[in-house]
């Protein structure tokens, strides 16, 4: 029960910024030829959805078709299916998936049963989605395009999170407290063969996939600080990248596997570093910014990282060059501008 206590305080906290969002408009989303990137904004007093051009411009307001009294609980952007994931809040309080593909006039309901539920993570290669699901605490389920096929992997006392799918769409990584302290798990889409397989004592988290799909990269406390560590998906291989007495989190792989990109405090505040897969090459991209940086995405030609930093009472989104360090302010209003992912064209 305090498991059940402490999700639906998270929860409810989650639904008061949901209740900014409101109903949309019955615009739809008009398709686009060129990368973009989807941000959450508080322009206009009220926390909306938008997409913009990689420089800036274009900026859109996205209007998806929602259901007249339902509320938007979290937006997701799948890449393998060029559309987006929205989980719905009705007015009863029942939450479920929808799909919505750009250029459609109305949204696919995909989940049915009303639970609570985030995270959703589709595989094209095994059809399914995996997310968390909520019982009497968060576990890891999974169920196809239509909603059918809905299973629940995990029934641990603990939470489990972070879920996404490994080995060709047979097996599903995620995080769990289950061995007393956060480690990275697998199981197969049938909840068996649950294997801890970093299951060293220490806190391990943000478990990132390489895109080849041989390696995880993720931060640990194994050396007593936060640094950032590669594996192999059986959790052989371990390669501690950062060794620093600094906090190092955030890791995230370019899309080429080639380089990774983290946060770290070493040198004072918070800074995008960046490196090759195998650690070497560090280079502080971000030394020359005067600010607080929250979160960051690699931008689709790994050519540039985009960010999210806190500069003159506001959440601006800046660009910085990996290959000279020359950072850029793309937006630029009184706005907090939050969440981003990269999109690319259709």
């Amino acid at each position: 029960m305090i498991r059940k206590s402490i999700f639906l305080k998270m929860f409810v906290m989650s639904m008061v910024v949901v209740s900014l969002f409101g109903c949309a408009s019955k615009n739809t989303i008009k398709n686009f030829t060129s990368d973009r990137i989807l941000f959450l904004s508080d322009k206009g007093n009220t926390n909306q959805w938008y997409l913009m051009d990689s420089d800036g411009k274009n900026v859109e307001a996205l209007n998806f078709p929602i259901p007249q009294g339902a509320t938007l609980e979290s937006l997701i952007w799948q890449s393998e299916l060029k559309m987006f994931f929205l989980n719905l809040v009705s007015t009863d309080g029942k939450v479920d998936i929808f799909s919505y593909k750009l250029g459609d006039t109305k949204l696919t309901q995909i989940s049915h049963d009303g639970g609570l539920k985030s995270n959703s993570v589709y595989s094209k290669d095994s059809n399914l989605i995996t997310y968390v699901c909520f019982d009497y605490g968060m576990d890891i389920c999974i169920m196809d395009l239509s909603g059918k096929n809905y299973k629940k992997l995990t029934s641990f006392i603990t939470n489990e999170t972070s879920p996404t799918f490994i080995n060709g769409g047979k097996e599903i990584l995620f995080v769990s407290a289950h061995s007393g302290i956060e480690n990275i798990w697998k199981t197969d889409l049938n909840g068996e063969n649950l294997v801890n397989i970093s299951n060293i004592g220490f806190m391990e988290l943000n478990p990132r996939v390489s895109a080849d799909g041989n390696q995880i990269v993720f931060e640990s406390q194994r050396d007593s600080n936060w640094n950032i560590f590669t594996m192999n998906l059986d959790g052989t291989n371990v390669k501690d990248l950062t060794n620093n007495e600094s906090s190092n989190r955030q890791p995230q792989w370019s899309s080429n596997d080639q380089k990774i990109a983290f946060l770290s405090d070493r040198d004072g505040s918070n800074n995008i570093f960046v490196m090759n897969n195998d650690g070497s090459d560090l280079i502080n991209l971000t030394q020359d910014f005067i600010g607080k940086i929250q979160s960051f995405i690699w931008s689709g030609d790994n050519q540039s990282i985009y960010f999210v930093g806190l500069a003159e009472n506001n959440l601006q989104i800046y660009s910085v060059k990996i290959d000279n360090s020359v950072i850029n302010q793309i937006t630029k209003d009184q706005a907090n501008h939050t969440s981003m992912s990269w999109i690319g064209a259709n």
